[in-house]
């Protein structure tokens, strides 16, 4: 991570498939949850069968390198996740 979060700059990313995924009404919808803050931040995202099969090919072919997240505020060592995405590119 280019900035660190309450001094910790490595991230762990936890995707499973959700078959019963679907949007919740709170607004603005997280993506995911960060759900601890130390000894790295942990982030944990379900996704439909279809992305997450996706996602997976991709990771397996080394494509994505980078990922970007906007998050909430940490509060008591978790946060919601309103953008994540991942790329071959650093985004800006």
């Amino acid at each position: 991570m280019p900035e660190p979060v309450r001094d910790v700059h490595e991230i762990v990313l936890k995707l499973w498939a959700d078959s019963e995924w679907r949007v919740g009404t709170v607004r603005p919808a997280p993506v995911a949850h960060i759900t601890g803050i130390k000894p790295d931040v942990e982030v944990f995202c379900n996704l439909p069968p279809t992305e997450f099969s996706y996602s997976w090919s991709l990771a397996l072919s080394g494509h994505p390198t980078h990922a970007y997240l906007s998050f909430t505020k940490p509060h008591y060592g978790s946060a919601a996740v309103t953008y994540l995405s991942f790329s071959n590119e650093r985004e800006e």
